[in-house]
């Protein structure tokens, strides 16, 4: 086997002294948003346990966990009137029974 001449030598280690930085960037980025979504879900533990044994439900309670109410229009079948209503609820949407 021959030796690598210096020239090419130089530019492979250019090129990895480049790749090594940028992809030690790349895992801080990563780290930093690891770090976030960590606490986002401790956040997320603390916030449901708050709101997981309420009995009342409170104008507060409902600012919170309610992002809106959907009223439809009503409709009458065999004499019973109904009325659909949909909650749609902050992080997780509409529940589906």
């Amino acid at each position: 086997m021959g030796n690598v001449p210096d020239s090419m030598f130089k530019k492979l280690t250019q090129n990895y002294d480049v790749e090594q930085t940028n992809l030690n960037q790349i895992i801080a980025e990563k780290r930093n948003v690891l770090m976030e979504m960590e606490n986002a879900a401790i956040d997320i533990s603390a916030w449901q346990k708050q709101y997981t044994n309420t009995d009342k439900l409170d104008r507060r309670i409902m600012t919170t966990l309610i992002d809106s109410v959907e009223v439809h229009e009503s409709t009458k079948e065999n004499g019973v009137v109904r009325q659909h209503i949909t909650v749609n609820y902050k992080f997780v949407g509409q529940l589906i029974e």
